[in-house]
């Protein structure tokens, strides 16, 4: 067997204990846990809210009315394309024809209003 001594006296030091009270330690230890606290509730929040924004939108996508419509924009040669037939040349046609139809524009109000009523009008024929 083999045996190691090390010399470290200050290795085993242990924790002064404290004779009174320190109240300026005892207020930031609460606000330090209050802050962790909010912090850790806040990010719960933002969790649950956009696990609710992702349930939405798939509710949403997950009309038939809306896929159908959705679907009869897409070329006729694309959309009768086989899912196991999909390669990176398939996509990659999809994909310009996608950017060549639908542009990202920045929305101004009169837009946005466009869109409110577009969605209250599918909203009545989804639901």
């Amino acid at each position: 067997p083999v045996e190691i001594t090390v010399d470290a006296p200050n290795l085993m030091r242990k924790k002064k204990k404290k004779t009174e009270f320190d109240m300026m330690e005892w207020f930031r230890l609460q606000i330090n846990r209050f802050r962790r606290e909010t912090q850790l509730d806040t990010h719960k929040v933002h969790l649950l809210c956009l696990v609710a924004h992702g349930r939405h939108i798939n509710h949403m996508c997950s009309h038939p009315p809306l896929q159908a419509l959705c679907l009869s924009l897409v070329p006729m040669a694309t959309a009768s394309l086989d899912v196991a037939k999909w390669d990176l040349k398939a996509m990659n046609k999809f994909m310009s024809w996608f950017n060549d139809v639908f542009t990202v524009t920045k929305v101004n109000s009169a837009a946005n209003q466009a869109i409110t009523v577009s969605l209250a009008v599918l909203r009545g024929l989804i639901i």
